[in-house]
């Protein structure tokens, strides 16, 4: 067995917010700012089960002219640790493992979710949730 099992994933909030002001002609065209932040809970009633939040947000900086999408998305995974994985690395793997399995989810919903749109789909870029200095939530101009 390996050490984390994803047992099921949702959204419980889920805002893409076409632009309509937006020019996909201008030559200064930009996605925005991309926030995401990790929270994980565990459950109560089952020692080795932990809910893992992904919150993503992507806004415009300042000029909305720019930006073709403002996007609110929280993913939930249920994640089941393996009860032999060390408990002081649970933490650890569920913020970099767990997190990286939703941002994929979440990804791929909005890729999807945006070629329907009148503008050019998005694909977040690629990030890492492995740990840095004093780093706690992940922030990014795309």
């Amino acid at each position: 067995m390996t050490p984390l099992q994803l047992k099921n994933y949702f959204f419980t909030n889920i805002s893409i917010r076409v632009n309509p002001e937006f020019n996909p002609d201008r030559d200064d065209v930009d996605t925005g700012e991309l926030a995401v932040n990790v929270s994980v809970t565990p459950s109560e009633q089952q020692e080795n089960l932990f809910q893992v939040d992904l919150e993503i947000k992507l806004e415009p900086k300042e000029d909305k002219e720019i930006v073709p999408y403002q996007i609110q998305l929280v993913t939930v995974g249920i994640f089941e640790i393996n009860p032999e994985w060390p408990k002081e690395k649970i933490m650890e793997l569920l913020k970099i493992t767990g997190a990286s399995l939703l941002y994929s989810a979440a990804r791929e919903f909005l890729l999807v979710t945006t070629s329907r749109s009148p503008w050019k789909p998005l694909m977040l870029p690629t990030i890492s949730f492995a740990p840095t200095k004093n780093r706690t939530s992940h922030s990014k101009n795309i």
